[in-house]
């Protein structure tokens, strides 16, 4: 069994550039009253798709702890963004330059998945907002 079931609801925005790596990070904590201890996320596969609206039928980017675009922590209990600025691979849409044309902002939600269940992280405060800092100088 996992720690799916001790995942809070979080809200929250981020702003990101398109010549620069995506690499925030959440913590998860235990419930008190351990709160200052990391709570173990190990096994728990994370879900975020980045879209122009929550009900836009296109997803310009698609992030999982599968694909390597977002990084379990584990024990550590820190969910990574692990967005390269530039392309690693041929697969579109894996990088921040291919959100060079996105009108920003953008939604995004993050869903947990494990031991049968599934989490949706942005379920109580709805969909964070993304905006997208179109960068100035390349490599």
């Amino acid at each position: 069994m996992t720690n799916i079931a001790l995942l809070p609801y979080i809200s929250g925005s981020f702003t990101v550039a398109t010549n620069s790596d995506w690499d925030d990070s959440i913590q998860f904590n235990q419930p008190s009253p351990n709160e200052t201890l990391p709570l173990d996320i190990s096994d728990i596969d994370f879900f975020a798709q980045l879209r122009a609206s929550p009900v836009s039928p296109n997803i310009l980017m698609a992030l999982s702890t599968i694909n390597g675009l977002l990084i379990n922590g584990g024990k550590a209990g820190t969910l990574t963004w692990n967005v390269p600025a530039y392309p690693r691979t041929t697969a579109p849409f894996d990088n921040m330059r291919s959100l060079q044309s996105a009108i920003s902002p953008l939604v995004m939600d993050v869903v947990a998945v494990a031991d049968g269940r599934v989490r949706n992280l942005f379920e109580k405060a709805g969909p964070a907002s993304v905006s997208i800092n179109p960068g100035v100088t390349l490599k």
